[in-house]
Order: structure tokens, then C-alpha cells, then sequence
């Protein structure tokens, strides 16, 4: 990374409460809940341990140390503890990588023993972390004074700690020149996420913010991103989380993608992120640990089972109501849309025919009539769901509302553009919307193939994401616009 103006850290926006994600709060009272009634504790036991290993394995793929394949991740993580290093004695793994992966289990270890004893964050256990990540490296990769890159011994210190430390690396730079002073900067940043903390800020939002704020810090000469992951893990697990396991295969590309757009201001990306990460391995956790019980659970079970269900019917009750309520402003606006439309086309092609005008469709008389239409769109929402990794649960309520937009003649192609309001496979009731541009008019599950592989193109770069609570019209209405506007303009293009 090339040197930067330096600038102050940033503290959360004033209206950092509009960042959570309600789903992922649900989810996690649904696990801490499952786990007290848990049959069998070892079987979260060894959850926890399975994850711990794929941390520790994950945490230098994402950095670039190493590369290990998909499989061997999975087989090393099911394994156990002794996994690596019996892999690295068969001669399957370099020991480079091997020790790599000891330090970083290591630090994942403290940081867990950490969290759970509840002590506020401090700049000496940073330290210990780095320390512990570093323990057998001893070359890192930095950029010099003109860009180039640069193996260089590793510091284990703070910059502004370092008798005459080169100006360039990963430094940041104040406007006259003048390496700034990360220390301060540092303890500015402990104190800030206790004041957080002190704030009931969402853990979703607190480790984003603090693993944002970390990497552009840059405190140490080498590991940032390991730990600043290992900084946001620790702020899942203080909150009765799983961990954040990043994986690089999966993650990759929308990682890089949510820290440029912190970078420039926005955090939701980043706590989307990580809240769609953490709610995989929460609804993974919540399967195990049910699929560990036994039928006789006893009374106190069986109560909490009551009481759940009535839980779940209440707020699926309430989350049709949240549905149908976006579902009308969705509605609202893509009758706005269409009006726009009609009258630039009718202008711009005096006479044109009103079957080639833009209307609206909708699931309307479907709900009326309880025909659920269980096929509609499915293709385009599947697709969807593999974009924004997640699986579309659609035999669960869902609403939707088109427009179809305007064509010139009768035999051009027409497109749609399409928002679909459906459940997320999940242990706490999520919903997602999705809005995307398809030219298929056949849109039930009987679809021809040829239709299936006409294109669906996303209308935005992640879902909007739901359960139940109150409504959040502003922050529906601000994605809904964004990803109408990006569709629109891919429609205009292929005119």
C-alpha cells in the first residue's frame, strides 16, 4: 500500500443506530438461546473448535501468505487440533505455512480467552496479538519510498515506536510531510470503541468500524488485516457470537470491495458484510446443535419450545405485515417509474401505442386469490441468492411488483424490472429484497430454457436485508433508489 495523506480516525457516523442488522440480533438470541438448552454441550464444543481451526487456516490465506485449496480448509477444520501438524509431517503442507498457522491459532486462542473474561480492549494486549501473529515471520512485504515493493525485516513495534523508521511502507502521512504520530492515534481508537461499547453499539457495527479503523491506521509494520480481523472476532465473541470467519474464496471480492467503500465514508458494506458472514456460521451452529437433541428434552425444553413457537408465529406474523408494507413502497415507486417513462417515450415517439407503454404487474390478485404462484421468478431470485451468498427460501411468503419497461415497436424485446421480497433460508425469520433487469416474460417455474438463460442482471451490488421490528423507510428507500438507477441505466444501455 502506497503512502497516504494522513487524516484523523474517524468516529462512527451520528446515525451509526441506522447501520444494524435487526436479522442478525434475532439470530443471535435464537443461538445463545439454543445453547442453553443445548442436549449436548460438546457438540457446540466442537463447533466452536471447528471454527477456531478454519480461522486460524483462513486468516494468512486472506493475508497472502500462503494458498491452500477449498478441500484441504474443510478436511483441516473437521479434523482437529493436530490436523496441521500431521499434514505438515506427511509433507502436505510447508512448514512455513504450517508455523504460520500455529502463530495465528495462538493469537485466535488468546483473543477468545479475551473476550470472554470481558477486559476493555488495550494497546499492550494489541501488542501481545501482534506479537503472537508475527512470532516466526521475519521478511514482510512493504512498499518503499516510489512504490516499489520491498521485502523488509519485521518490526514488531509501533511506527512512531521505531528509532528512525523509514517514511514509506504503509504509513500514513500528514498533509506537510511529517509522519504522524500513530500512538495517539491509537489510543484515540481504544478509547473510542470503549465509549462504543459504553453505547450499545451493535456488534455488527463495532466490528466493522473497528476493523476499518485498524487498516487504515496501520499501526504495525505488518499484519493489520490479520489483526484487525482478529479485533473484529473478538467484539463477536464479547457479544455471545461466533466468530468472524472470513473465507477467502468466498469473501474475497466483496471484502475488497466493502473496505474501499469504507474508505470512503460508507461502513454499511462492511457491516453487511460481516453480518451476512456471522449469520452463515449462526444458522450452520443453530442446525448442529439441534440436530443433537434428543426426543425426551424434559420440561424445561419442551416450555422453551412452547414459548418459541409462539414467538415465531407472532413475528411471522408481524414480518408479513413488514413484507406488505415494503412490497407498497416498492409498488409506489415503480408507478412513479413507469409514469416517468411513458411520458419520455410518448414524447420522443408521438402515437406510440399504449400496449407499448410502461405498466406495472404485481402479485396482486395472486395474493387475493391465495394462488401463491410458488415458481415466480424463480430462476432470477436463485440467481440472485448465489450473488449475494444466500439461499432463497421461497416456499415461504414472499410478495413482488414489476415494471415492464417501454418499447419503441412491437417486435422489440421489452424488459422488466423486478422486485422480489422473499424469505432467507434462516433460523430467524430474515427476509431479502432483491430488484433486478430481466427480458424473460415467462416467469413461473415452467419457464423454457431458453427464457432461463435470457439474462438477470442485479440492480445493486448487495440485497436489503429484514426481520422483524419496526420499518426503516429511509434506508428501503435509499437502496431502492440506488438499484433502480444502476438498472435503469444497464436497461438504457441495451436499448
Amino acid at each position: 500500500m502506497v503512502s497516504q495523506t494522513w487524516r484523523p480516525i474517524a468516529d462512527l457516523p451520528t446515525d451509526w443506530a441506522g447501520l444494524a442488522r435487526p436479522d442478525l440480533g434475532d439470530l443471535l438470541r435464537q443461538w445463545q438461546q439454543e445453547c442453553q438448552f443445548a442436549a449436548d454441550p460438546e457438540r457446540v464444543r466442537q463447533h466452536a473448535e471447528r471454527l477456531a481451526a478454519i480461522w486460524a487456516i483462513e486468516a494468512g490465506i486472506v493475508g497472502r501468505l500462503y494458498s491452500l485449496g477449498r478441500d484441504t480448509v474443510d478436511a483441516l477444520g473437521q479434523a482437529g487440533p493436530r490436523a496441521v501438524e500431521r499434514l505438515r509431517l506427511a509433507g502436505g503442507i510447508a512448514d512455513d505455512t504450517a508455523r504460520l498457522i500455529a502463530n495465528q491459532r495462538a493469537a485466535f486462542d488468546l483473543a477468545s480467552s479475551y473476550a470472554h473474561s470481558h477486559r476493555p480492549l488495550s494497546l499492550p494486549f494489541v501488542r501481545e496479538l501482534h506479537q503472537l501473529l508475527t512470532r516466526s515471520q521475519t521478511q514482510s512485504d512493504t512498499v518503499g519510498p516510489r512504490g516499489a515493493s520491498l521485502q523488509a525485516k519485521t518490526r514488531r513495534e509501533l511506527w512512531d515506536r521505531v528509532p528512525n523508521a523509514p517514511m514509506a511502507f504503509d504509513h500514513p502521512l500528514r498533509e506537510d510531510g511529517r509522519r504522524d504520530g500513530v500512538g495517539d492515534d491509537a489510543d484515540r481508537l481504544i478509547e473510542m470503541h470503549q465509549r462504543h461499547l459504553a453505547l450499545g453499539v451493535a456488534p455488527e457495527i463495532e466490528a466493522a468500524w473497528l476493523h476499518h479503523r485498524v487498516t487504515y491506521l496501520c499501526p504495525f509494520q505488518a499484519t493489520d488485516g490479520r489483526l484487525a480481523h482478529l479485533l473484529a472476532t473478538i467484539v463477536f465473541l464479547r457479544a455471545g457470537c461466533v466468530p468472524l470467519v472470513m473465507r477467502d474464496d468466498a469473501h474475497r471480492h466483496a471484502y475488497a470491495d466493502a473496505l474501499s467503500e469504507a474508505d470512503a465514508g460508507d461502513l454499511k458494506p462492511l457491516v453487511d458484510l460481516f453480518a451476512n458472514v456471522v449469520s452463515g456460521d449462526l444458522n450452520e451452529a443453530i442446525t448442529i446443535v439441534r440436530a443433537a437433541r434428543g426426543r425426551d428434552i424434559g420440561a424445561i425444553a419442551a416450555a422453551a419450545a412452547n414459548a418459541a413457537k409462539r414467538y415465531v408465529v407472532h413475528d411471522e406474523r408481524s414480518l408479513r405485515l413488514l413484507t406488505d408494507h415494503y412490497r407498497k413502497l416498492a409498488g409506489t415507486k415503480l408507478r412513479d417509474v413507469a409514469g416517468q417513462l411513458t411520458r419520455a417515450f410518448v414524447e420522443a415517439i408521438p402515437g406510440l401505442p399504449s400496449e407499448l407503454h410502461a405498466w406495472i404487474v404485481s402479485d396482486d390478485l395472486e395474493i387475493k386469490m391465495a394462488t401463491g404462484a410458488r415458481g415466480r421468478w424463480r430462476e432470477q431470485i436463485v440467481h440472485a441468492g448465489s450473488v449475494y451468498r444466500y439461499s432463497p427460501d421461497l416456499g415461504q411468503y414472499k410478495r413482488w411488483v414489476a415494471v415492464k419497461l417501454p418499447g419503441a415497436t412491437a417486435d422489440a424485446q421489452r424488459w422488466q424490472v423486478v422486485v422480489s421480497l422473499h424469505h432467507k433460508e434462516s433460523r430467524a425469520g430474515v427476509m431479502a429484497v432483491v430488484l433486478f433487469l430481466t427480458t424473460s416474460d415467462a416467469s413461473d417455474g415452467g419457464a423454457a430454457a431458453a427464457d432461463v438463460a435470457r439474462p438477470s442482471i442485479l440492480g445493486a451490488r448487495r440485497e436489503f436485508t429484514y426481520s422483524g421490528g419496526p420499518p426503516q423507510d429511509d434506508r428501503f428507500l435509499a437502496w431502492l433508489e440506488l438499484s433502480l438507477t444502476s438498472a435503469l441505466e444497464e436497461w438504457q444501455a441495451r436499448i
